[in-house]
């Protein structure tokens, strides 16, 4: 009997996951270094105080918050709206005995 061979690494053996993998890595790397030298970058060179520091760093997410909060809502307030605009239509046939 031949015992089963065992492939090691098989997913980064698939270039398009192993070029995820990598820009994923690179990205989660550059953003942790992002979030730990800004806000001494800004203590060491433009001496900022405290409340500079966490104005910097509130500033961060504001892309997010601009672009990336308000993105998800509105279809699901369309959809909502649909869904209880024709509830009453679905709901009624049902509710009369």
């Amino acid at each position: 009997m031949r015992p089963s061979t065992v492939r090691v690494g098989g997913l980064l053996r698939t270039r398009n996951f192993a070029l995820l993998w990598i820009g994923q890595s690179t990205s989660a790397v550059g953003s942790a270094m992002t979030t730990v030298a800004l806000p001494l970058v800004a203590i060491s060179t433009l001496h900022a105080g405290p409340a500079m520091v966490a104005l910097l760093t509130a500033a961060t997410w504001l892309p997010w918050l601009l672009i990336g909060l308000p993105d998800r809502p509105l279809p699901l307030l369309a959809t909502e709206a649909r869904t209880l605009r024709d509830f009453p239509a679905q709901g009624t046939p049902n509710a009369v005995p």
